[in-house]
């Protein structure tokens, strides 16, 4: 039979923070398929259709001699530049996630080489205590 050290590989707090981990991953791909697929184009359309709108109002205001913007490129204005501001928050909280799931990553590690270490002392603690056995049996 085996050493009693290598019962359990994988630790209660190894399997936690793989858990974490994965549903950090599910989450950041998730938010990226979304937001390749869906969010980026829909700001895309908004962003040219703002710029048709500003073009076409200069060019209004270039033949009529009118001066200032309208109103209502002003609201689109503002508009576009929620929908960017809450992109870059969306974007961000990405790689907040992934940063997080670089650290439970990096605790994964800290945990198994931990484990390791300590189930190969208790290997070679086995061994020399078998050794010692041996030895004191060999002596009587």
């Amino acid at each position: 039979m085996g050493p009693a050290a290598y019962q359990s590989m994988v630790s209660a707090r190894s399997r936690r923070l793989r858990t974490i981990g994965l549903l950090l991953l599910v989450a950041i791909l998730g938010m990226s398929v979304y937001g390749f697929s869906s969010l980026m184009p829909a700001v895309r359309r908004q962003a040219a259709a703002y710029h048709r709108d500003t073009v076409a109002a200069q060019q209004v205001q270039a033949e009529t001699g009118a001066l200032g913007i309208p109103a209502r490129s002003g609201r689109a204005r503002k508009a576009m530049l929620a929908q960017v501001t809450l992109v870059y928050a969306y974007w961000c909280l990405c790689g907040l996630l992934i940063l997080a799931l670089l650290l439970v990553a990096w605790l994964d590690l800290r945990e198994v080489t931990r484990n390791y270490a300590n189930q190969r002392r208790a290997v070679w603690m086995e061994a020399a205590s078998r050794l010692r056995d041996r030895d004191s049996a060999n002596e009587e």
